[in-house]
């Protein structure tokens, strides 16, 4: 794998747009290539409820974008397609997959009093994760 290709960060909106930024203070030396999928954003409250399959397309469609454009790394900041979506990613793809569980666990691991706040869908919510 290359090491000076960019990281690639998805989202279904514009939430991840704090974790890009989060990253990139965090990496300063590194390229990232972001999407945020406003144009399906309403997949998070609705779909992911009724057809996990159609989520793991469109997660598919974001992921051979960044593919196809060349990434040594893709984090997913999105809760539900972390949820939904990164065991389907991790199969067929050279680069590593960072989901937002590994955030609740740092999270979690500096907080004084062992609680944080997560906002999340309520599918995702009700997964456990």
């Amino acid at each position: 794998m290359d090491k000076n290709l960019p990281v690639g960060v998805i989202d279904s909106g514009v939430g991840g747009l704090s974790v890009l930024k989060v990253l990139q203070q965090a990496l300063p030396h590194e390229d990232f290539l972001y999407i945020g999928d406003t144009a399906r954003y309403r997949y998070r409250l609705t779909l992911a409820a009724q057809n996990t399959k159609e989520i793991r397309a469109m997660v598919h469609d974001l992921t051979d974008y960044l593919d196809n454009a060349g990434i040594k790394l893709l984090v997913v900041a999105c809760n539900t397609i972390t949820v939904l979506g990164t065991e389907s990613i991790r199969n067929g793809y050279a680069f590593d997959v960072v989901g937002m569980s590994k955030g609740a666990e740092l999270a979690l691991g500096v907080t004084k009093n062992k609680k944080i706040g997560v906002m999340a869908t309520p599918f995702t919510v009700a997964s456990g994760a």
